[in-house]
């Protein structure tokens, strides 16, 4: 059975159908057992449809077959997942752009709101999938225990879960709504003092009831003087020295010596008000953290340990991950004669099937940036990838998958940029021990096969070995230029995916009539058809914006350019042009040439595939298309190799200089001679006269002018062409009149329509 439809996917009912009562997100289903797990939406409230309920109803089981009629039977419409743009970003990316630091303390609070929430309901899902949750007899359980272990109701769990889940079991799906609410950014002002009174005003010793933070001026004082807390500054003696900065008198005596003296504490903020507002306007900073320092405080100790094979029973539970060289040495795609050195290699592997998912192959160092377009390459669809170096393939060739948990050495993958997407996107990533690379053996393994089956077979290799004295460099006998050679992996990685690996089969499959011939692919397939998936639901707009490179771009009114560094000066990139229809719909283009001013912006894209790009938006994910018809630059060339050409072609520029300089100066000389010898000319026909022509005169018959040099003009045509015996006619002919006897052609219909225009526009002039 073909399932139209894929998790996350919207569902509604089509015009006239009445099978959902309301639009419904797709969870899970399982083929197997013709299970179907839907979600409800949140609806509308209100008459004017303007507010959004903020109860998600919970999952519902249908019958997978008959949705699937239901959709065949145009009585449901499928439609994709799209998520809030602002969630798909990492934390320090939305706290980046915050516009105002009020802003960013709300986008921190509403962060502190959602980890408080995931805290709830982690012990619930954490490392567990949908299915197993829902199918887990002591679930209800759980979730009342959980409720008390954390004092919340019962409901407050259930609504945590629903949300998380509707929203593609991601943290940031509990993220509240609350920075639409009330008027964002503007602080009430203040006619009494906020907080606790004084003891004096209580006992009425006192008229006030404490300083009064009239405007924002004051805060700011507060905060500065809570940052300057410190090891060797305790957080009342950075009270004390904002105070002495900004509420007191100072005087200076007669020898220079200056004293402060202190306002009167009703004068004054008190010391609750400086560690209140300080917490709070740095980012709610404790004193334990405004000690230490960031690095030292958000520093994490501990690591999780995980096992292989003996420990894993279905696909997309465990994939591993590990970098290696391509030992070959490759051509430039401008120049054969241009040899590049060897790419890295960055391979993710799927433990139970063996199925190799994800990818990088690039000439940047390995690194947290190119670990995360490894990820992304596993979770996203090939066939469009692979078309771009002409093979065609289908998902069911290769398949992709996020998977729930990653095990890779301590490299690319050990830093905060990846800790920051297993937080959203609910996936784990443990590390192996030093010098034990029996702990990912699968991986290593595939190294080898594709080293012996591709790399060590191709002009320019090293051989996986170091030059010796008196061998020949590879670097001289490099051919293969990147296109060629990401062609050739790839056939390698679907052979290495399609070759027999008996003992990884369940029983189960081997007994099945016809039989299923045992490749790692066929494997994977069988596994996910049962049910036997972990794999995590993902967002692939959400995951681009926390993996793919920052590009710079500006926009103009026809189209996205990328901006790159060219010999050390920012320049817009020949030929490098995106757009699309979604990128029109949006109207940035439109503001840009009403305004007149481009737009700098960042756009989302693989170097190493300058095809294609997406641009952040508020509105999501924009996906923009490199436009032209040069196939050449937009499928087999990367955006480095285009820039190293454009670097040289500015170099020949410059060399060649000289040459341009002088043949402009030529041009300019020439000009200038051509005008002084035409006004002499001028000025001699001048003083031939005996009074100079009028401007009137001067624009006096026009027409008749230029019917005589046109008459002149074609004389001289017919004085320069050669004859019957192939000589060319004596310029002393006089022939400018034609005589009676001669026969000249009649005006063309192209010489009578000039003749006309020119009479429209100069006929009253020549009149």
């Amino acid at each position: 059975m073909i399932v139209p439809f894929q998790r996350l996917d919207l569902l509604n009912n089509t015009p006239h159908s009445t099978v959902l009562l309301e639009p419904m997100r797709v969870l899970e289903f399982v083929v197997g057992k013709d299970e179907l797990w839907l979600a409800p939406l949140p609806g509308r409230v209100g008459k004017k449809n303007t507010r959004k309920k903020t109860y998600t109803g919970g999952p519902v089981r249908y019958s997978l077959s008959e949705f699937v009629a239901h959709v065949s039977e145009s009585r449901i419409v499928v439609s994709k997942f799209s998520s809030n743009s602002a969630h798909n970003m990492p934390d320090a990316e939305m706290l980046t752009r915050a516009g105002t630091p009020k802003a960013r303390l709300s986008i921190e609070k509403r962060l502190r709101h959602r980890d408080r929430d995931w805290e709830r309901i982690a012990p619930i899902v954490a490392g567990r999938s949908f299915l197993e949750i829902i199918h887990d007899p002591g679930r209800v359980t759980a979730i009342n225990r959980r409720a008390e272990e954390v004092g919340a109701s019962r409901s407050t769990i259930y609504y945590l879960l629903h949300r998380y889940w509707a929203s593609g079991s991601r943290i940031n799906g509990l993220m509240n709504n609350y920075d639409r609410c009330g008027c964002p950014g503007v602080s009430k002002a203040q006619s009494r003092k906020l907080g606790r009174k004084t003891r004096l005003h209580k006992a009425g010793e006192a008229d006030s009831e404490g300083y009064l933070l009239d405007d924002e001026e004051d805060k700011r004082k507060l905060a500065w003087g809570y940052a300057l807390t410190r090891h060797n500054l305790t957080p009342h003696d950075a009270w004390l020295a904002a105070s002495s900065v900004h509420w007191s008198k100072r005087t200076i005596d007669e020898s220079g010596r200056e004293s402060v003296e202190l306002l009167p504490p009703l004068q004054r903020p008190s010391y609750d008000q400086f560690l209140y507002w300080g917490k709070l306007l740095n980012g709610e900073k404790s004193i334990t953290e405004m000690v230490f320092g960031k690095l030292e405080f958000d520093k994490k100790t501990g690591a999780r340990g995980g096992s292989l094979q003996d420990q894993v029973t279905a696909v997309g539970q465990l994939g591993v991950f590990d970098s290696t060289s391509t030992d070959t040495y490759l051509t430039s795609r401008m120049s054969r004669l241009r040899v590049l050195p060897p790419m890295t290699r960055l391979v993710a592997q799927d433990v139970r099937s063996e199925v190799i998912y994800g990818l990088y192959c690039g000439w940047e160092a390995p690194s947290p940036a190119t670990a995360l377009q490894a990820i992304l390459h596993g979770a996203t669809p090939k066939p469009l990838w692979c078309k771009r170096f002409g093979i065609e393939i289908t998902e069911e060739d290769w398949p992709h998958q996020l998977t729930r948990n990653i095990q890779a050495d301590n490299g690319e993958l050990k830093a905060s940029v990846q800790t920051e997407a297993e937080r959203q996107f609910n996936f784990s990533i443990t590390y192996t021990p030093i010098n034990r690379g029996d702990k990912k053996g699968g991986l290593e393994s595939s190294h080898r096969v594709v080293h012996k089956e591709l790399d060590h077979k191709l002009p320019g290799s090293t051989k996986g070995k170091p030059r010796t004295r008196g061998v020949p460099h590879a670097a001289g006998s490099a051919l293969w230029n990147y296109y060629e050679y990401m062609r050739e992996l790839i056939v390698a990685i679907l052979k290495y995916n399609n070759q027999e690996r008996l003992e990884l089969a369940p029983l189960e499959m081997l007994k099945e009539i016809p039989a299923i011939k045992p490749t790692r692919l066929n494997i994977f397939h069988w596994l996910r058809q049962q049910g036997m998936r972990a794999d995590i639901p993902v967002d692939l707009d959400a995951l681009r914006g926390f993996t793919l490179p920052d590009v710079r771009a500006v926009v103009r009114k026809n189209g996205v350019y990328l901006l790159g560094t060219i010999l050390g000066h920012e320049q817009v990139l020949p030929k490098m042009r995106y757009s699309s229809p979604e990128l029109v719909a949006t109207g940035l283009m439109s503001r840009v040439k009403a305004s007149g001013s481009p737009i700098r912006t960042v756009v989302k894209m693989d170097r190493g595939a300058p095809e294609h790009a997406w641009l952040p938006t508020q509105a999501g994910m924009i996906p923009l298309r490199l436009t032209g018809n040069d196939t050449l630059l937009s499928r087999q060339i990367t955006l480095a190799d285009w820039q190293d050409h454009l670097a040289e072609r500015t170099l020949a520029r410059d060399k060649d200089r000289g040459h341009t300089d002088q043949a402009d100066l030529d041009t300019l000389l020439r000009r200038e001679t051509t005008t002084a010898d035409a006004k002499a000319e001028r000025q001699a026909e001048l003083s031939g006269l005996s009074k100079p022509p009028s401007k009137s005169a001067i624009k006096r018959n026009l027409r008749k002018h230029r019917d005589e040099e046109m008459v002149s003009l074609g004389a001289e045509a017919l004085r320069n062409q050669p004859d019957k015996g192939g000589s060319v006619r004596p310029f002393d002919v006089d022939d400018t009149r034609p005589s009676s006897d001669q026969s000249m052609p009649g005006p063309s219909a192209a010489d009578l329509a000039m003749r006309q225009l020119n009479d429209e526009e100069f006929g009253n002039a020549s009149e």
